[in-house]
């Protein structure tokens, strides 16, 4: 309860420096990202039963099982990449599953920004399949030119996102703002270019325009970090 208080109160701090409310991005990423303090950047046990939640590679390794049949019939498995590798649970089952094909990677590389997460990925590798660590190299920052797999379980849609609210013609972005020592929305009429591109987009595309009011999200980190890591990559498979 502390460590939210005070998570709570850099927010907040935040919102104020910045004249009342910052965008729905900017407090997600805060909530999620904040050094130290965000829910990604702290200590506290996320994966399994006494986390908050399960993924697939936490319930069994038959995930890591699928994902190493397929690394086995491309003709890139001479390295692997994961970004975001959690627990570590899913590069562990992976790499002994490879290992029972005779086919472990040249590098198992993790790209980890969380020191704390590091830590449990380097044991949990330890603790299942300890014969492969040598070959698991952490990373801060994409590679230049990778060659291989790449491997991001659940990353996009924990990516911070863009809120919108549509009100007939009017086009709305929703801010964070702090009202009665809660946090609150605050709907501002956006001038973005890129945000109103893609609503007109969707106006075209989808049946949205049938309803009085819309509200939905838009990941447009995600699409960045997509173009980021093509542009990474040496070469994409036939």
């Amino acid at each position: 309860m502390a460590h939210h208080l005070l998570a709570l109160e850099k927010i907040h701090q935040q919102i104020e420096r910045a004249g009342g409310a910052i965008s729905f991005e900017d407090y997600m990423q805060m909530a999620l990202y904040m050094s130290d303090y965000g829910y990604y950047r702290c200590g506290s046990q996320k994966f399994g039963a006494s986390g908050d939640f399960v993924t697939a590679p936490e319930v069994s390794p038959l995930f890591a099982h699928c994902l190493a049949n397929f690394a086995l019939q491309t003709d890139l498995s001479g390295n692997i990449l994961e970004i975001g590798a959690g627990s570590g649970v899913l590069a562990a089952n992976l790499l002994k599953q490879l290992a029972a094909q005779d086919a472990l990677p040249q590098t198992y590389f993790i790209l980890e920004l969380s020191g704390e997460l590091r830590a449990r990925q380097q044991e949990t590798i330890q603790a299942i399949y300890p014969q492969a660590i040598q070959r698991v190299q952490w990373l801060d920052v994409l590679p230049n030119d990778f060659s291989g797999v790449v491997i991001a379980n659940e990353l996009l849609d924990a990516m911070p996102v863009r809120r919108f609210h549509l009100q007939g013609e009017n086009i709305y972005e929703q801010f964070v703002c702090w009202h009665d020592g809660v946090f609150c929305y605050q709907d501002r009429p956006s001038s973005d270019q890129r945000l109103l591109e893609r609503i007109a987009a969707l106006r075209t595309q989808t049946t949205i325009n049938e309803a009085d009011e819309y509200l939905s999200e838009v990941n447009f980190l995600a699409e960045d970090w997509i173009r980021t890591l093509g542009n990474a990559l040496a070469h994409f498979p036939a």
